[in-house]
């Protein structure tokens, strides 16, 4: 239950960001009031578009500095969206079915997709600690404590994870499980809590930047500019 009013929390302060964000857009592009959109127009003509260009990460690709970061950066965004899928799947046919955990990993489909999401959020995020270590090491990139807390936990989430269902599976590790398991639910709810205050609130303000950039570059067309 920790977890809802925690949701709700960054919903909250994500919303209010994204609006303040917006608005800061409006002003300094001088976009004229007959132009400025409600929500529901700006997210029905232009959220759309700029979640498909997201997640072909087509922006990241052109750039040649972090080439090397859109395929790892692009199977961690997969992985969170198919753990977020898989997490609100759980949550419907356990907490509201009553259909409890836990499942068999090698027969039941859910867990089949917890599990895909498990390796790419894994290869996602090593592959970015090795690469952003060899670009610190080629004085290419610097990188800061917050950068490397956010990549260490996304990691010791991932390896948590799967610690809980190899653990359930061998006997002798059993006991252990529990551990593990508040390990794991820790850790997740430092991620959540650091959305609004790390680089994981990328994903919220990139789609906002994107989306404006498609609704600006509209509104020069309309003009005639």
């Amino acid at each position: 239950l920790i977890f809802l009013p925690l949701a709700a929390f960054i919903v909250i302060i994500m919303a209010n960001a994204v609006s303040r964000m917006w608005n800061m857009y409006l002003d300094y592009y001088k976009i004229p009031v007959a132009y400025r959109y409600n929500w529901i127009t700006i997210i029905k003509t232009y959220l759309g578009p700029a979640l498909k260009e997201i997640l072909a990460h087509s922006r990241f690709e052109k750039c040649g500095a972090n080439s090397w970061r859109a395929n790892p950066h692009k199977m961690l965004f997969y992985a969170f969206i198919i753990l977020f899928i898989t997490t609100g799947t759980v949550f419907f046919l356990a907490d509201i079915l009553g259909m409890h955990t836990p499942w068999n990993p090698f027969t039941h489909p859910v867990k089949w997709l917890g599990n895909v999401g498990g390796i790419l959020l894994l290869y996602g995020v090593i592959s970015l600690i090795t690469g952003r270590n060899r670009a610190v090491l080629e004085n290419s990139l610097k990188t800061a404590y917050p950068d490397a807390f956010l990549l260490w936990l996304i990691l010791f989430v991932g390896i948590t994870g799967f610690s809980i269902e190899v653990f359930r599976m061998v006997p002798i590790f059993y006991n252990f499980v529990g551990y593990i398991y508040l390990c794991h639910i820790i850790s997740v709810f430092l991620l959540f809590l650091a959305i609004p205050y790390s680089k994981f609130s990328h994903l919220v303000f990139r789609t906002t930047a994107v989306t404006f950039d498609l609704y600006y570059k509209d509104i020069l067309k309309k003009q005639g500019l």
